[in-house]
């Protein structure tokens, strides 16, 4: 196993199991009181870690190239998920926002799927665009079009996700080479759109005022900003040690959830938040190494996706946590408690590992012919 691939599963391995940690220690409180049981949340989060390695090992042996010729699908699929979350009695409310569809006991929130397959449908797009990517009409408003698209259905209940999505097209774009004077036209033109979304929700806009003041409104919106400010401020360099969070009790909401960087840093202190930003760090790096090594187009911009989408998720998190950025409702990828969003990072580490398969086959490959012309030239 190659030392990028080796890295991806270090990696991951060390996420999941600190968010095995992390979820009993913020939920166990909130558990007891609500449900009896301390463990409720960790033996749901567990039976998640169980699918994502199933789904996690199922995308790494199945070639990448697959993935291309059912993105068409897959982009209309999501598509007709996300237009069904809005429509009252189809779409399910949950934590204040329409943002999942309930197939008996299973809840799916499709624009966690979106983030999988708008990266898919994206990355084949701009594969079959490769040659024309300096033109306006074929090149730029095609993928522009997904663009809006994609974010005007995510960002109605999740503006978050929307930004998110929004930055990794971006990005992908960039990579591909298009012209830079049509990706400040993209900027300009995706501009009223953003201010329709935030205007949708009186609550996102008062996000950002609270974010440059948190302290404006110390008892109401800006409470949880605050309380992160002090979970993070009061661990010093190692923490109080692991359970021994006080912010978790009741005081820091969403402790299990978007904000569960903050109680690492608590109990963990300033080593346990580096060392989750050095995992982001690493599989960023081996990421962009085995997309570098990719002399497939697809599997190049497909791989550069899965990095920019894991790799801003994280970012913002922790932007978040840290007062840095306004406060965007994204778990932390791998940690945080929840099934949809670990599911689907599983999901690309599976898909980033296969990419490496591949490319080593490749080399071997050719490596191999090189050796059977050698000696059929010697004899």
């Amino acid at each position: 196993m190659s030392i990028d691939k080796t890295l991806i599963f270090i990696v991951i391995t060390a996420l999941l199991g600190m968010c095995v940690v992390m979820v009993y220690s913020t939920s166990a409180l909130t558990a007891e009181k609500k449900w009896d049981d301390e463990y409720y949340y960790l033996k749901k989060q567990v039976m998640w870690i169980a699918v994502g390695v199933f789904v996690f090992f199922a995308m790494s042996l199945v070639n990448y190239n697959f993935w291309r010729k059912i993105s068409g699908f897959l982009f209309i699929g999501t598509i007709v998920m996300l237009s069904l979350v809005l429509i009252p009695g189809i779409g399910r409310v949950a934590g204040g926002a329409r943002q999942w569809l309930s197939f008996g006991p299973i809840n799916i929130q499709p624009s966690e799927i979106a983030k999988l397959t708008v990266l898919i449908f994206m990355a084949d797009l701009l594969d079959k665009q490769q040659n024309r990517i300096k033109e306006f009409w074929k090149g730029f408003i095609p993928p522009f079009l997904v663009l809006i698209l994609t974010c005007a259905l995510v960002g109605g209940p999740d503006f978050g996700t929307a930004v998110l999505i929004a930055l990794v097209i971006f990005s992908m774009l960039v990579v591909s080479g298009i012209s830079f004077r049509y990706l400040l036209l993209s900027v300009v033109l995706s501009l009223p759109m953003i201010v329709v979304l935030i205007k949708m929700k009186a609550y996102r806009f008062k996000r950002i005022l609270i974010f440059l003041d948190p302290w404006s409104d110390s008892r109401g919106a800006g409470w949880q900003l605050i309380q992160s400010f002090i979970a993070l401020g009061s661990g010093g360099l190692a923490g109080h040690g692991l359970g021994k969070s006080i912010q978790k009790m009741g005081f820091l909401p969403e402790s299990h959830t978007d904000f569960i960087f903050s109680v690492i840093g608590e109990e963990m202190g300033f080593l346990g938040g580096a060392l989750v930003i050095i995992c982001f760090i690493a599989f960023i790096l081996s990421g962009s190494h085995i997309a570098h090594k990719c002399k497939n187009f697809f599997g190049h911009i497909l791989a550069m996706g899965i990095v920019f989408t894991v790799g801003y998720q994280a970012i913002i998190n922790i932007g978040v946590a840290t007062g840095c950025m306004p406060v965007t409702g994204l778990p932390l990828p791998m940690i945080s408690y929840g099934g949809s969003n670990l599911v689907v990072c599983m999901a690309f580490a599976g898909m980033l590992f296969n990419i490496a398969t591949e490319q080593e086959k490749d080399i071997r490959g050719k490596i191999k012919s090189r050796r059977i012309v050698k000696f059929g030239k010697h004899k």
